[in-house]
C-alpha cells in the first residue's frame, strides 16, 4: 500500500498497482521526499513508515507471506473469560465474527453459542456443550492458518457473489 497522510487529506492510488517493483518505488519516493525538501515542507520521521515488508491494517498483519490475525487480537481472545450474560456473549461473538474466514467450519462452531441467542432469551443459560464449543473457539483463534496470496502460476478458485460490486475468496 502506497499512501501519504497530510493535514489536507489522505493521498494514496485509486487502485492495486501491479508491477512496481522495490527498485521503482525507491526511486520514487525519494523523488518526492527530495521535492518536499526543495519547497522546505518536512515529515514528522516517527510518523512516517517507509518500505515496510509488512503492515498492521485493520486488524491483520500483511506481508508477502499472507495475511494472519493481529497477535494482540488474538492474545485478547486467549484470555476473554466465559460470557455470563447475553450482552458478553454477543460482544465475543462479534468479535469472533470478524475473523470467521480464518477458522475451519466456524458457523459449526459457533453454532451451540448462537443458539442461546434465539428467541431473544432474557438471560444466558449456560450448557457444556455451549462452554466446550467456547474453549473450541478460543483455541481455534490460537491455531488459525496464515491466509496465503493466490499464486497465479498454480491453480486456485475465485468464488463471486451475486453482487455487481463485491468478491468472495
Amino acid at each position: 500500500m502506497t499512501a501519504f497522510v497530510t493535514p489536507t487529506g489522505h493521498y494514496k492510488y485509486q487502485m492495486m498497482l501491479f508491477g512496481l517493483n522495490e527498485t521503482d518505488h525507491r526511486q520514487h519516493v525519494a523523488l518526492v521526499l527530495e521535492k518536499l525538501r526543495e519547497y522546505h515542507l518536512y515529515l514528522k520521521t516517527e510518523k512516517c513508515t517507509l518500505h515496510q515488508t509488512s503492515l498492521q491494517f485493520l486488524g491483520y498483519i500483511i506481508s508477502p507471506e499472507g495475511i494472519r490475525m493481529d497477535e494482540g487480537k488474538v492474545t485478547a481472545v486467549r484470555s476473554w473469560p466465559a460470557p455470563t450474560t447475553i450482552k458478553e456473549l454477543q460482544c465475543f461473538l462479534g468479535f469472533a465474527n470478524f475473523y470467521h474466514h480464518f477458522i475451519k467450519n466456524y458457523s459449526s462452531l459457533t453454532s451451540p453459542l448462537t443458539s442461546l441467542l434465539r428467541s431473544k432469551p432474557k438471560s444466558l443459560s449456560r450448557n457444556p456443550e455451549a462452554s466446550h464449543a467456547f474453549q473450541l473457539l478460543k483455541d481455534a483463534f490460537t491455531s488459525a492458518p496464515l491466509l496465503v496470496h493466490p499464486d497465479p502460476n498454480k491453480p486456485f478458485t475465485t468464488e463471486v457473489d451475486a453482487s455487481t460490486n463485491s468478491v468472495g475468496i
